[in-house]
């Protein structure tokens, strides 16, 4: 129980040096725009300081970002967060999120896939959370693959014993090695692959682990390099 407690203690700790480094970063870079702004030997054309501005936007909605996914992912490490179940049908839940993230530029070049054994299928879920939990699975398949990658969701209700529903997420595109699969939830791990995108705040496989367990369901990575990826995600039926 002491190793526990100091390991807990430990994770805490590194989560805020990490969250404190990760907002330095955008924050050096607004200050630099707001001192460039601010002086009085320039006189700026509007077109730069449009610029200027934007830049200072997209920073600042990084870091309300990260402070969200921080909070989020301690209120969940600490069974903190209020979890509001109700009867929901995860076709129509999934073909939402879907419809969702085709609209990223990164899923222009992908290509989507849904089936499922049967619908309706229904399932007691925090909506709201469930959806932002596999949003983030699915997300890491579009942005962390090279365009024509395939993308494949499948639902499945197995009424046999035990009684669950599983929910795959596959793709076929770069993989990922041994280290990457181990380390996928851990708060802050970002992949090592060349074609790996840095947007995002590095937290959002943990949080999408801690949402599905706090659901009582669990979830599985399978993945090889070059071969693709494959996520398992099963939730019990009472």
């Amino acid at each position: 129980a002491v190793n526990e407690e100091v390991k807990s203690q430990r994770t805490k700790t590194e989560l805020i040096s990490n969250v404190s480094h990760d907002l330095k970063t955008p924050l050096s870079v607004i200050k630099g725009y707001t001192v460039l702004l601010s002086a009085q030997e320039y006189d700026w054309e509007q077109e730069k300081v449009r610029h200027f501005a934007k830049t200072m936007e997209d920073r600042v909605e990084y870091m309300e970002q990260l402070i969200e996914d921080f909070n989020l992912t301690f209120q969940l490490k600490n069974d903190a967060f209020p979890i509001q179940l109700e009867q929901k049908d995860l076709v129509i839940v999934i073909k939402d999120i879907l419809e969702q993230l085709k609209t990223l530029p990164e899923s222009k070049n992908k290509q989507f896939s849904f089936e499922t054994n049967r619908e309706p299928i229904f399932l007691n879920i925090d909506t709201k959370y469930l959806k932002r939990a596999l949003e983030n699975l699915i997300a890491n398949s579009i942005k962390h693959n090279p365009p024509a990658t395939k993308i494949k969701i499948i639902l499945h209700e197995d009424l046999s014993h035990p009684r669950q529903i599983r929910v795959i997420i596959e793709d076929d595109g770069i993989g990922m090695d041994q280290e990457t699969i181990e380390n996928l939830f851990d708060r802050y791990f970002r992949g090592t692959s060349a074609t790996s995108n840095n947007s995002g705040t590095g937290l959002g496989m943990a949080i999408a682990k801690q949402i599905i367990i706090a659901h009582g369901g669990d979830i599985e990575i399978n993945s090889k390099l070059q071969l693709g990826t494959q996520c398992n995600i099963t939730f019990p039926i009472e």
